[in-house]
């Protein structure tokens, strides 16, 4: 089957959602620091903790509100009961990506993690290899070996030898993310895409709501339900993630699988952009020459191989566990 081609729209609608997700790292980065800017006095309020539950919650019922009680609740009765299981264990994973990367930006910058965040593609193709026994051409595995040979100069000439907390949480993310990769196909054929946005968004809140409390005491999330902090973080949920997921769902299956894998090569360097103007944050001589190294490690998995492989129609990948920092959860 011939790849679809891309209308104007499809394209339009790429482009917003790539810019729209890959804001979510450095924006909730930004709100840490500057929370009073935004009119929330409360600075405890706006931790990383209550941000993932509010914001994700507030995009559940962004999208509740806007389809309707009865649509969502129609949509559930009509998925089979293996595809509410797998809608379930999606969640799962959903928490998991987030909170990890949530913790590694209280211990690093939004930098680091975005290049740590780079051997998610090797461990995706381990995963595909190796779980699901597709097959993997030599020039992905050679260039997603560069990237992480030129993530790993960063790793260790930062910890001098030795690899940070930070930078375990983000590689623990990306094992995370592979899984997810995989059982995100058959989640998404399963359901319409208003019930999966709000499934995965609402429950992921209220499922992180009840683990944080059983982890750290009901008093963990005190400060979540101030009024000023739910205004912030709908106007965060409205514009970053529902409307960021619904144009990436959108466009996902209206495009070559190659120019989808093209547009998302351009995140991580959209979300340093985006560091350097809200946070200050500039790569250092160190992390610019593995940004190279990243960037030939992307043209190499790119080149075309011996063999042309069969066109297939694009299937649906996940993009809450890729764009949290480049990941909108």
């Amino acid at each position: 089957m011939s790849s679809p081609k891309p209308t104007p729209k499809t394209i339009g609608f790429m482009i917003l959602a790539v810019l729209l997700l890959s804001l979510s790292g450095p924006a909730i980065k930004w709100l840490t620091a500057n929370a009073p800017l935004v009119g929330i006095k409360q600075v405890s309020a706006i931790s990383y903790c209550n941000t993932l539950f509010v914001g994700n919650l507030a995009a559940g019922l962004v999208v509740l509100f806007y389809f309707g009680v009865p649509v969502i609740f129609r949509d559930w009765k009509a998925v089979s009961r293996q595809g509410k299981g797998y809608l379930f264990i999606a969640s799962i994973l959903a928490i998991a990506y987030p909170a990890m990367i949530f913790t590694a930006l209280t211990t690093t910058t939004v930098t680091n993690v975005v290049l740590v965040s780079r051997f998610e593609g090797l461990f995706v193709l381990l995963a595909s290899y190796f779980i699901a026994k597709e097959k993997v051409a030599r020039n992905q595995w050679l260039g997603n070996s560069i990237i992480a040979a030129g993530v790993a100069v960063v790793v260790l000439q930062q910890g001098m030898g030795k690899v940070s907390v930070g930078d375990l949480y983000v590689l623990g993310a990306g094992v995370v993310h592979a899984a997810a990769v995989l059982h995100s196909k058959r989640t998404l054929a399963a359901c319409t895409l208003p019930l999966f946005v709000f499934f995965r968004n609402a429950v992921l809140a209220v499922f992180f709501f009840v683990f944080a409390i059983a982890l750290y005491g009901p008093t963990h999330f005190m400060d979540a339900f101030l009024p000023e902090l739910w205004l912030v973080m709908t106007g965060y949920a409205l514009i970053v993630i529902v409307a960021g997921q619904f144009f990436w769902y959108y466009s996902l299956n209206k495009v070559p699988t190659e120019w989808v894998a093209n547009v998302g090569l351009a995140m991580p360097a959209i979300t340093l952009v985006y560091a350097a103007i809200l946070l200050g944050e500039s790569p250092t001589a160190v992390q610019w020459i593995s940004i190279g190294i990243i960037a030939l490690g992307l043209v190499v998995a790119k080149l075309p191989g011996k063999k042309k492989a069969k066109e297939t129609k694009p299937e649906p990948m996940p993009m809450l566990e890729q764009n949290l920092v480049g990941t909108g959860s």
